[in-house]
């Protein structure tokens, strides 16, 4: 009986450790357009909207073209950013951001500020912002502390900034607050069994 129970209470833990497994949506998933999409984008259960008052219909779409400002070699995503914003979400609840790479791409001015605000909504609704300085036309990794436990991201706009590049999001699932109850329950009734087992007598 202790055996069934360890293995599985080992067999929790595993899955607790993989649903809080770091992934990257990489937008390899998605087929690249000539970027005159405004529709939602889905990519590795996250999806992705563009929102703007000034441009209702503006532009975002997933691309691989080369030397039109940042560029990888592979597909991203770019969104209007002089315009508007990009926010997205999980399909499968709560999240975290760990990194993104961002970059100015087709018209990306310099401006006194190419500073973009990354808004973070968590489950509670309170807020955590990060601000980037964004490189015109080459991709930089930005890393980011306390994105934890959130509903939603939001890149913001700079005005006159045309597009920004996105790639290699890390986010990772926040396990749901039952696993950890259940987990803390096995563990609890182990405990217990544990302590009832009588030693061994020497012969």
């Amino acid at each position: 009986m202790t055996k069934i129970l360890l293995n599985s209470i080992l067999g929790l833990c595993a899955f607790l450790l993989v649903t809080q497994a770091r992934a990257t949506i990489t937008f390899e998933d998605v087929s690249a357009s000539n970027v005159t999409s405004s529709a939602p984008i889905t990519s590795g259960g996250y999806t992705f909207n563009y929102s703007s008052t000034l441009y209702p219909g503006g532009v975002h779409a997933v691309t691989n073209i080369p030397n039109l400002g940042a560029s990888n070699g592979t597909n991203y995503l770019v969104y209007e950013s002089g315009v508007g914003t990009e926010t997205f979400t999980s399909g499968t609840g709560a999240f975290n951001l760990n990194s993104l790479d961002l970059g100015g791409w087709v018209n990306f001015y310099p401006t006194a500020s190419n500073t973009l605000e990354i808004t973070g909504t968590r489950i509670d609704n309170t807020t955590v912002t990060y601000y980037a300085l964004i490189a015109p036309t080459t991709f930089n990794t930005y890393e980011l502390n306390n994105f934890t436990n959130l509903r939603s991201v939001t890149l913001g706009n700079i005005a006159g900034g045309a597009y920004i590049a996105v790639d290699n999001i890390q986010v990772s699932p926040v396990p749901e607050p039952q696993n950890y109850s259940m987990l803390l329950a096995g563990l609890t009734l182990l405990a217990a069994i544990t302590r009832k087992r009588k030693p061994l007598q020497e012969r």
